[in-house]
């Protein structure tokens, strides 16, 4: 009870004190010397890891890469926790840590830590700002977005994801932000229900501002791999990416034991696979590093599994920046993923992809490219046996071509969408 006071307490005191800040002061002053290089501000929806999903990591990447197509000379700022370890990240040369995201009045310690007034906001909204798990959170970020706003500074709150349970916390800060404040919802169930959730008129559809991050090729393994890939390639072999995590359980009784039956169906399945179809090869792609839920948790035993395959398997194990693995995934004719951000590396240059996991969270994704149908999608939670699983792998081999053809057709259109982002 006392915690649930404590917590009421400080989204109240967050509110109060973001309406003073409206007509406050407070905060660095824009610099008018025509010398000064442009400066970008961004804030991430997790300043205590920053990237603990690759998938923050590439939405920050692709607003980098974005301003600095723009301009000759910029200066980058990234808000973070007082605690926070900066060689977690792969800092990009150039970006300075601006350790401010702490204190009980997180607004005014944020304004009055940044030196240099931005010229350029960007903050994520990612999977947070419907205030589901972290109400206060999504509240800094929507103030943050409107007082930088106010205070003349161009603003781009990325595309969102919107939950079918919002904090009723949220409503009145989605209400009382600035007409001018654009939100970006990044598929269309998300779009329709915030519309639904606020009286705001500035909303709209876009795509995941992470179909804009440029692949990078530049990492000691990279030649290797590539060399690799067009050998198999050279040889008439088709090169299928996969990506599993253990985490598609989370929430049932038997969490442990669903994982381990799923993993024997995945191993079962993969070797029937293989011994059938003998010109593919495997790329086995891990997307979050983190030690208790990263990918490399089932990808290693499947890896072991396979050994009898081990010629026609790379894997590369080494922790490596997004757009390193959207450049290692550029190199694949197709992606088997749980990761919605793989997806997006892969999707985003013109491979079609089968997502493994609960339909509604790919659901939005796949509909910007039209795609539809069970050879998209594996639910597994409705996996029962190897034999099931296979039948999808099957169909889903089957349909690279077309749905290959059907990717690359609606492309031009969600990166249009992308762009909206920064728009």
């Amino acid at each position: 009870m006392r915690q649930k006071l404590s917590a009421i307490l400080l989204m109240l005191s967050t509110y109060v004190d973001w309406f003073l800040l409206r007509r406050s002061p407070v905060g660095a002053t824009r610099s008018g010397s025509s010398e000064r290089s442009p400066r970008l501000l961004i804030v991430p929806c997790d300043p205590w890891s920053v990237v603990g999903s690759r998938g923050d990591q590439a939405m920050i990447l692709a607003a980098i890469d974005y301003y600095r197509s723009k301009y000759a000379s910029l200066d980058i700022d990234l808000v973070t926790t007082g605690d926070f370890d900066e060689e977690t990240f792969h800092l990009p040369e150039g970006v300075r840590c601006l350790k401010v995201w702490q204190g009980r009045f997180l607004l005014r310690s944020i304004l009055r830590g940044i030196p240099d007034a931005p010229d350029h906001v960007v903050v994520l909204g990612a999977d947070v700002m419907d205030g589901h798990y972290a109400p206060l959170t999504s509240l800094v970020l929507l103030a943050l977005s409107d007082l930088f706003l106010r205070r003349a500074a161009d603003v781009h709150l990325l595309g969102f994801s919107f939950n079918t349970s919002p904090s009723a916390w949220l409503r009145p800060a989605f209400n009382a932000a600035h007409p001018q404040l654009r939100f970006g919802c990044r598929d269309e169930v998300s779009f329709q229900r915030l519309k639904q959730f606020t009286a705001h008129k500035n909303i709209r559809l876009v795509a995941d501002a992470a179909f804009r991050m440029q692949p990078s090729d530049v990492f000691e393994q990279f030649a290797e791999y590539r060399d690799w890939c067009e050998q198999r390639r050279e040889s008439g072999r088709t090169l299928l990416g996969l990506n599993l995590h253990n985490m598609l359980f989370i929430g049932y009784r038997n969490e442990a034991q669903r994982n381990e039956q799923w993993l024997e169906c995945v191993i079962g399945a993969l070797k029937v696979f293989l011994q059938r179809e003998e010109d593919i090869d495997l790329v086995l792609m891990p997307h979050d590093f983190r030690t208790l839920t990263g990918d490399c948790l089932v990808l290693d035993p499947i890896f072991d599994a396979l050994s009898e395959f081990d010629s026609r398997i790379y894997y590369l194990r080494d922790d490596i920046a997004a757009n390193q693995i959207k450049g290692m995934v550029s190199q694949i004719d197709a992606l088997i993923s749980c990761r919605m951000h793989l997806a997006i590396a892969a999707l985003g240059q013109g491979i079609p992809v089968l997502g493994v996991t609960y339909q509604g969270k790919f659901d939005g994704l796949f509909r910007h490219f039209d795609l539809k149908g069970e050879n998209i999608f594996v639910d597994p939670a409705l996996v029962e046996d190897s034999e099931y699983l296979l039948s999808y792998l099957d169909g889903f081999y089957q349909n690279i071509p077309s749905l290959r053809e059907r990717v690359k057709q609606e492309l031009p259109k969600v990166l249009a969408l992308s762009e909206q982002n920064f728009e």
